[in-house]
């Protein structure tokens, strides 16, 4: 793709094709909020996005990671009340099984032993949070503000 074509499809404060824009207000509170809670914790902070659009087992483990981990870590503020150990593993045995359909190599799909190690699949999930996805959520560019608000925008209308 060459650099005339890359920049038709790069949401920027300046040339918007979506037409939307986040709302700054919300963003700095966002950003305070984030950077209170975030306040001695110790984070690793790495640029992940270079180049903006590769595929590589670290995306696609990252975004299987949103689909598996939430449920497991925080499954009441989901709504999801009946439940019991053995049915989080289940799940998160099931993700492990669609993760290696898609493609991902065995050192990069979350938990492989839940039933030996249920506890430390539980810490690891939190660790890739606090390591890795919490640093990028204090750092969004343009492009992130607009996925986010949008995504929030539509699930409110749901």
């Amino acid at each position: 793709m060459n650099s005339t074509m890359k920049n038709n499809y790069v949401a920027t404060n300046k040339s918007n094709p979506t037409g939307f824009y986040p709302r700054k207000k919300m963003w700095e509170a966002f950003k305070l909020d984030l950077e209170n809670a975030v306040t001695g914790i110790k984070m690793e902070r790495k640029d992940y996005s270079k180049p903006k659009y590769m595929q590589n087992q670290y995306t696609m483990t990252i975004a299987l990671w949103g689909f598996m981990s939430l449920p497991v870590m925080i499954p009441y503020r989901l709504g999801i009340v009946r439940f019991t150990e053995t049915d989080l593993k289940g799940f998160v045995h099931l993700w492990g099984i669609i993760a290696y359909m898609l493609g991902a190599e065995e050192e990069f799909i979350f938990c492989k032993d839940v039933w030996n190690g249920w506890e430390e699949c539980k810490d690891y999930l939190r660790e890739i949070f606090r390591v890795y996805l919490l640093p990028q959520m204090l750092e969004l560019d343009f492009e992130g503000q607009i996925m986010i608000e949008s995504l929030i925008e539509g699930l409110h209308k749901m």
